[in-house]
């Protein structure tokens, strides 16, 4: 009900101008009441049946929009899955690629790698094979040997057998070599020890030269010293002479002095103290 309510307003206001234009117009004039009356039903009847037919075409507009609506969203959300699965199909075809084509590249690799320890294996069949050819000539080249051997020890009475002969030669070799590598280690020994007195001769003859030079300076020096000794010890005498010349002279004077002074103070008959001996009193007296 509040639903056709609406609806019924919305049809009466899009078609009643038209519905009442196109009904037709009677003279009111000419026409009775009851005429008036039943032609304005007419037209009420009219306009329901021409708004009822219009509202049922919108219903079934209305239904079939409703109806395409879900079909759309049905359709729609086929299409959504049917992309949501393409999207999957074509990450997983990605994930596919990606490792084939990582697994190629390790296969590429392993085959590089293949081929390179192939080469490898095949330089050195060719090098072992060319090691058996020469063992195999130096095996012949040694025949002759074999038989000198075996007649050897077939002569000899200390070996009974080839294998006794080389056992003995391989001793006796290993022998040798530790004889070498010990008198390899003693002559590299003596060989140090010679470097070492080497070295501590150069080190004492360094050691005495310099000591050399030291005695040389300490003997430039003393001699020096001697020199400075005499020449002060000249002077000392020089000073001690000279001191013991002034002293006589002074002595000579003081005597001179004393006796002139008393020579004046006897002439002057003045008393003489005999004990004074200031020379410098007397000098001032006379």
């Amino acid at each position: 009900m509040s639903l056709q309510t609406p609806m019924d307003d919305f049809f009466r206001s899009q078609f009643e101008d038209k519905l009442l234009a196109a009904a037709p117009r009677y003279d009111n004039d000419h026409l009775t009441p009851a005429a008036r009356l039943l032609a304005k039903r007419r037209e009420g009847l009219e306009v329901e049946t021409a708004l009822k037919s219009q509202k049922e075409e919108f219903e079934r507009k209305m239904d079939e929009i409703s109806m395409q609506r879900e079909t759309l969203e049905m359709k729609e959300s086929e299409l959504r899955t049917k992309l949501m699965s393409h999207q999957k199909h074509f990450k997983d075809i990605e994930v596919k690629c990606s490792r084939a084509l990582r697994k190629a590249e390790q296969e590429e690799q392993l085959a590089g790698e293949q081929a390179s320890e192939e080469q490898r294996l095949r330089s050195e069949l060719a090098r072992l094979t060319a090691h058996r050819q020469k063992q195999q000539q130096r095996l012949e080249k040694l025949k002759h040997c074999a038989v000198y051997m075996e007649r050897s020890v077939e002569a000899a009475e200390e070996f009974t057998e080839v294998q006794e002969v080389i056992n003995r030669h391989q001793t006796l070799s290993s022998t040798r070599k530790d004889l070498v590598e010990h008198d390899q280690a003693n002559q590299d020994a003596i060989d140090n020890e010679r470097a070492c007195l080497t070295k501590f001769k150069e080190e004492k003859n360094n050691e005495m030269l310099s000591c050399n030079n030291q005695i040389a300076q300490l003997q430039a020096v003393n001699e020096e010293a001697k020199g400075t000794t005499v020449k002060w010890e000249g002077d000392w005498a020089h000073i001690q002479n000279t001191a013991a010349e002034k002293t006589l002279t002074i002595g000579q004077i003081r005597m001179a002095t004393r006796n002139l002074f008393i020579l004046i103070s006897k002439y002057l008959k003045q008393e003489i103290n005999e004990t004074s001996d200031d020379t410098t009193t007397m000098l001032d007296r006379v």
